[in-house]
C-alpha cells in the first residue's frame, strides 16, 4: 500500500512539474509566435495586393471560415481588399490571403499556415498552382478540375492532391463571395450552374435522364388532383435520389483520394 502511494505521489509530481514546464514555455512562447503570425499577415496583404500602400481592417466581416478583411488603400483611395480565409484540405485548416481588386479580379493567392502532405499538397504554395486563382473574375464560382482546364473558372488539380487543391479553391471562393456580398457595392451574386459543384455531375449521366423523362412522362398521364400528387410525390424521389447520390459519390471521391495520397506519400 505504501509502495502504491509512493508511486502515485512520484507520478504526480513529475505531472506538476511537466505542466508547470508547459505552462512557462508557453507563455514564453505564445506572444512570439502571436508577433510572427502578424508579420506574416502583413506580408501576405502586400504580396496579394501590391499596389496598396497600406491596409485598414473592417470589422464585422469574420465568419467560420473568414478570419479577416482588410482594405487596401493607394493615395487615399480604397483600391481593393485582402480577405484571409481558413478552409479544410487533407492535413487539416489551410490558412490563405486573397486579394480582390475594385473591379472584381483576383489579385493574388497566397498560402498561409497549412499541415499539407510535403511534396504533394503542400505544393499549392508553389506559383504553377496558386497562380492560377490571378485575375479569375470573382462573379464565377471556382471548380477544380483534373488533368487541363477547359474553362475560366476552372482551376487545375495537384496531382495526386485533390483535396488540397478543393480545400484551397474553397476557400478562394469564400473570399470571392463576401466581396460580392458585402464589398463589391453591387449587390452582386456569384454564377453557379450545374457544372460548378462536382458532386452534381453524376446528375449528367444518361441513365438518370432517361429516368427522370419516364417519370414525367407517367406523370402526364394523370389528371386532376391525382396529377399534382403523382407530381409531388416524383419531385420528392428526384430529391432524394440526389441528395442519396450526391453523399455516396463524395464519400467515395474522398476515400479514393486519400488512398491515392497514402500511395503517393508510401
Amino acid at each position: 500500500m505504501k509502495d502504491i502511494l509512493k508511486l502515485g505521489i512520484t507520478l504526480f509530481a513529475i505531472c506538476a512539474v511537466a505542466a508547470l514546464v508547459l505552462g512557462v514555455t508557453n507563455n514564453i512562447t505564445a506572444p512570439v509566435i502571436e508577433e510572427r503570425n502578424i508579420q506574416a499577415s502583413n506580408e501576405a496583404r502586400k504580396i496579394v495586393l501590391s499596389e496598396a500602400d497600406e491596409f485598414k481592417e473592417l470589422d464585422g466581416m469574420n465568419s467560420d471560415i473568414v478570419l479577416e478583411v482588410y482594405e487596401g488603400i493607394k493615395d487615399g483611395q480604397v483600391i481593393g481588399y485582402t480577405i484571409k480565409t481558413s478552409s479544410k484540405g487533407y492535413g487539416g485548416a489551410i490558412e490563405l490571403m486573397v486579394g480582390i481588386s475594385k473591379d472584381g479580379k483576383i489579385t493574388g493567392v497566397e498560402i498561409g499556415n497549412h499541415s499539407e502532405t510535403p511534396g504533394l499538397g503542400s505544393k499549392a504554395t508553389e506559383p504553377m498552382f496558386k497562380n492560377q486563382y490571378v485575375n479569375k473574375d470573382v462573379l464565377n464560382s471556382l471548380l477544380v478540375v483534373k488533368g487541363s482546364t477547359n474553362n475560366d473558372n476552372e482551376i487545375s488539380a495537384i496531382s495526386g492532391a485533390t483535396i488540397t487543391s478543393n480545400g484551397v479553391t474553397s476557400g478562394v471562393n469564400a473570399a470571392m463571395k463576401i466581396y460580392n456580398e458585402k464589398l463589391s457595392g453591387n449587390d452582386n451574386e456569384m454564377a453557379y450552374d450545374e457544372n460548378i459543384d462536382p458532386k452534381e455531375k453524376i446528375f449528367k449521366s444518361a441513365s438518370f435522364t432517361e429516368l427522370k423523362g419516364k417519370a414525367e412522362e407517367v406523370a402526364g398521364t394523370v389528371t386532376g388532383d391525382d396529377k399534382k400528387k403523382a407530381e409531388g410525390l416524383m419531385n420528392q424521389a428526384i430529391g432524394k435520389v440526389k441528395e442519396t447520390a450526391s453523399d455516396v459519390k463524395e464519400a467515395v471521391e474522398d476515400g479514393v483520394e486519400k488512398i491515392k495520397e497514402k500511395i503517393d506519400r508510401d
